[in-house]
């Protein structure tokens, strides 16, 4: 099985995320294990929920709250370690569909 990881900034409306949701619907899942892994919560997570992917949240922030302070860059410090940490996140995961926003 290849274990494949979908990591987005925020999982809400937009062609890349409509893209890795539409990829997660299709995958062979005799060949493919699927993670997704979003920084902030948006309205498409319930649909990557619905298709039993394992999902990591970051923070509790919605995408569509564009503030941003010192808590916020503390958390996804915070929730970049946490990547680095997980025994999923290893050289034999593939990384689709990645996309982040710097600050």
């Amino acid at each position: 099985m290849i274990r494949v990881a979908f990591i987005c900034d925020g999982f809400d409306i937009g062609g890349q995320e409509l893209g890795c949701l539409a990829l997660m619907q299709r995958l062979d899942r005799t060949q493919f294990v699927p993670y997704l892994y979003t920084f902030r919560p948006g309205s498409l997570l319930k649909d990557a929920a619905a298709l039993g992917i394992p999902i990591m949240i970051g923070h509790d922030k919605p995408v569509s709250d564009r503030s941003w302070n010192v808590a916020d860059e503390t958390g996804r410090k915070e929730y970049r370690e946490r990547l680095e940490a997980r025994s999923a996140l290893t050289a034999s995961m593939l990384a689709c569909c990645t996309h982040g926003q710097r600050r």
